[in-house]
């Protein structure tokens, strides 16, 4: 059975990630800024690589997040 996050704890995990981000908000990654693209990486709508400037290290941080948003019973 598949278990998803409350909305207040989404939005915690939004906010982790935001601050993992460089938060440049330059758009390349196609979304128009960092918020909008961690978002997206909650809800699985994107991927890290499509972060140009997010460096490997925080790019695990996030993907650890990302994972525990589903929670497996």
């Amino acid at each position: 059975m598949i278990i998803m996050k409350n909305s207040n704890n989404r939005f915690q995990d939004i906010e982790k990630v935001i601050d993992l981000l460089p938060q440049r908000n330059c758009g390349r990654c196609g979304f128009v800024d960092c918020h909008e693209y961690a978002a997206a990486l909650i809800k699985r709508n994107a991927s890290l690589d499509q972060c140009r400037r997010l460096n490997e290290k925080k790019a695990r941080e996030i993907s650890r997040i990302i994972s525990r948003e589903t929670i497996e019973n």
